[in-house]
């Protein structure tokens, strides 16, 4: 899984910082090496986090449903966003899109 052609809406496109599309595949990939078994569909949250007098940080929420996972990686933004993405691998190809979008 996730091992072919990789695209992205173009709600990804326009909302989501390319270092975080980025981090996101990187995300993947690392966490296919990791485990035998990766779900189709993997799910990423992105939240704001705001620490009183720090810089802006990017929070985001990895997880799968099947089996169980999840992770959470913290980085420092410009502009946080709060936006829910999907990565789904259909064995010819993958597509991130927003949730908004399925």
């Amino acid at each position: 899984m996730f091992d072919s052609k990789r695209y992205m809406t173009n709600g990804v496109l326009q909302t989501i910082p390319v270092e975080v599309q980025m981090l996101i595949w990187a995300m993947i990939d690392e966490f296919k090496n990791k485990v035998k078994a990766v779900d189709y569909l993997q799910v990423f949250e992105l939240k704001p986090l705001c620490k009183e007098n720090s810089q802006p940080q990017q929070l985001i929420h990895h997880s799968q449903e099947c089996p169980p996972h999840k992770a959470e990686i913290t980085i420092n933004c410009g502009i946080p966003i709060k936006e829910k993405l999907y990565v789904i691998d259909d064995e010819t190809h993958s597509t991130m899109l927003l949730a908004s979008e399925y």
